[in-house]
C-alpha cells in the first residue's frame, strides 16, 4: 500500500485534484474584444437581397389578375374564370390577395368591378348630412354591393401603401 499521506490533501486521492486542476485550466479566457471583432465582420458583410417566398404564386396571380381585366369588356365570362381561378389560387397557396385586387372583385359572381360592369353611387345616410358619413358604393349586376367610407379622412391610405407595410 502507498502513503498518499499530503499535509495540504489529507482524505482526498491525488488523482481527483490533478482532475480539478485541470478543469479550472480548461476554462476558456473570452473577452468581449473578440465578441466586438466578430460582430464588426459580420455588419461588414454586404446585405443578401430578399428572397420572396412563393414568388412563382405571386406571378401566376398577377398574370390572371392582368388577363381578366384585359377581357373584362371583349369577354366577360372569361374575364370571370380568370377571376376565381386568381382566388383560388391564393386560397389554396395560402397567399393573400392584395387589397386593391380585393376591391376590384365581386365576391359572389368573380366579376371585375369596372364602371362598365356596376352601377356607382355615393350614399350618405347620416341626418345631419355630414360629408364625414359619405360611403362609396359598387352595386354589381348580380346585386351584392360593396360598401367604402370615402368621407372619414381626406388623406386616408390603405395600409399596403404605406412605408411600414414594405
Amino acid at each position: 500500500m502507498t502513503d498518499n499521506t499530503n499535509p495540504t490533501n489529507e482524505g482526498q486521492q491525488p488523482t481527483q485534484q490533478s482532475q480539478k486542476g485541470k478543469k479550472q485550466q480548461q476554462k476558456p479566457n473570452t473577452t468581449r474584444k473578440t465578441d466586438i471583432n466578430a460582430n464588426k465582420q459580420k455588419q461588414q458583410q454586404p446585405k443578401k437581397p430578399k428572397v420572396i417566398p412563393h414568388r412563382d404564386h405571386y406571378a401566376r396571380i398577377s398574370y390572371l389578375a392582368q388577363a381578366s381585366q384585359l377581357m373584362g369588356d371583349c369577354n366577360e365570362g372569361l374575364s370571370r374564370c380568370y377571376t376565381s381561378t386568381m382566388t383560388t389560387v391564393a386560397k389554396k397557396t395560402v397567399l393573400r390577395l392584395s387589397p386593391h385586387l380585393k376591391r376590384t372583385v365581386c365576391k359572389k359572381c368573380s366579376r371585375k368591378l369596372t364602371p362598365t360592369n356596376c352601377d356607382i353611387e355615393l350614399e350618405n345616410l347620416s341626418r345631419l348630412q355630414s360629408s364625414k358619413a359619405n360611403v362609396l358604393i359598387y352595386t354589381c349586376k348580380c346585386g351584392t354591393a360593396k360598401r367604402f367610407p370615402v368621407g372619414k379622412k381626406e388623406d386616408y391610405k390603405l395600409w399596403a401603401d404605406t412605408a411600414s407595410a414594405n
